[in-house]
């Protein structure tokens, strides 16, 4: 058992206590507090951080950005290392700024985790060839930004096969 479900069996355990003894009130607080940051939490912030800033928006799918984050950690060597690398090169570009970063000869891991997140996050795909995985189609942002346009949302518009017939 890790240490964070032994931390939530602990905190329900006294939460049910205290509720039968009616002294939930201070506890609520407790209950409420999101878990302390550290080792898969903080790469998974660092990994929202730098997606966020990459996109351009705020209100990325947390449930997509968990899969795509345990996606490419599981398909990237040196995944950790690569993602604080990009984190600090975002850092050190000046905001506004709409030209990707630059990138310097030792930074190539970076560079190639940067594109692979990117294609992650419009594609739904994460890998190449027979270890490509696809994480989401309709939740993927190339088919979100389509959607009030086109019905289905994706760039195959129409029935099946309708791309055949000619115009």
């Amino acid at each position: 058992m890790s240490t964070t479900q032994a931390l939530r069996r602990k905190l329900l355990k006294t939460a049910g206590y205290a509720s039968l003894s009616g002294m939930t009130g201070p506890l609520q607080s407790v209950l409420a507090a999101p878990p302390p940051a550290g080792g898969q939490d903080a790469a998974a912030q660092v990994f929202m951080r730098v997606s966020q800033t990459l996109i351009g928006r705020q209100d990325l799918n947390a449930a997509l950005a968990q899969a795509l984050h345990e996606a490419l950690a599981a398909a990237t060597p040196g995944y950790g290392s690569a993602l604080d690398k990009l984190d600090a090169i975002l850092a050190r570009q000046m905001p506004g700024q709409d030209q990707p970063p630059a990138f310097a000869a030792d930074e190539k891991d970076a560079q190639a985790l940067r594109l692979a997140l990117l294609e992650g996050w419009y594609l739904g795909v994460v890998g190449k060839g027979p270890n490509a995985r696809c994480l989401a189609y309709i939740d993927a942002l190339s088919n979100r930004l389509v959607a009030d346009v086109l019905t289905p949302p994706s760039y195959a518009y129409g029935p099946c096969g309708s791309w055949q017939a000619r115009p």
